[in-house]
């Protein structure tokens, strides 16, 4: 948690290594589509930043409430949906959002388009995250909107679909999450990562092994 490295704890020996590369390679992954989205919202400006990091409350207001950067940045989430994950009814995914409350506002904003969707956040009781993680996976809900919740020790290999609706200055949080879909599953060709932006869309990236 200190970002240092702990290597040197062990005398730089390692028993095992393995890249994300190489597991794709070896078919110990499930390949992934990566779509970069344009997202309506610019976070270039100052407000946005407070202390080398991103202002999470600031972000917070930005992706939710009834004013109509919100409600663009929704519309803008659910055209690429329905453009690289048309059929709905497939989809088994997860969100990761900028905070607990804009993963509620994701959730209910879905909801109300008619796409069945909860929150799993800090606060939800085991019991019924344990219920929501299965309702997913069998496909009573399309998708699960989350902050750090389910970044790590999530086993849910049926998980299809993966959404960044958040900014992420860490590449090992990047990988947790995009670690969440890459489990095989029968059924499942491969992920679908959908990544919202700032700025023009960065196009789409295919990982499919040979």
């Amino acid at each position: 948690m200190d970002s240092g490295n702990v290597a040197a704890d062990f005398h730089n020996c390692f028993a095992a290594e393995i890249r994300l590369p190489e597991a794709l390679e070896e078919k110990l992954l499930c390949p992934f589509h990566y779509f970069g989205v344009a997202d309506p919202v610019s976070l270039n400006q100052d407000c946005y930043w407070k202390n080398g990091r991103y202002d999470t409350g600031q972000l917070e207001k930005v992706h939710t409430g009834a004013h109509a950067l919100a409600h663009q940045r929704i519309d803008a989430i659910l055209v690429a949906i329905k453009r690289y994950e048309p059929d709905l009814g497939a989809v088994k995914g997860i969100g990761f959002c900028v905070s607990i409350a804009h993963a509620r506002y994701m959730a209910d904003a879905f909801n109300g388009r008619g796409i069945p969707s909860e929150a799993v956040v800090s606060g939800v009781e085991s019991d019924l995250c344990a219920k929501l993680l299965t309702d997913l996976a069998r496909g009573r809900l399309t998708f699960l909107f989350t902050v750090d919740k389910l970044s790590e020790g999530l086993d849910l290999p049926e998980v299809n679909t993966v959404f960044f609706l958040r900014p992420t200055q860490s590449l090992t949080v990047f990988l947790q999450q995009l670690g969440r879909g890459l489990r095989h599953a029968p059924e499942k060709d491969c992920l679908t990562v959908i990544d919202m932006v700032w700025g023009r869309p960065i196009g789409a990236i295919a990982w499919i092994p040979n």
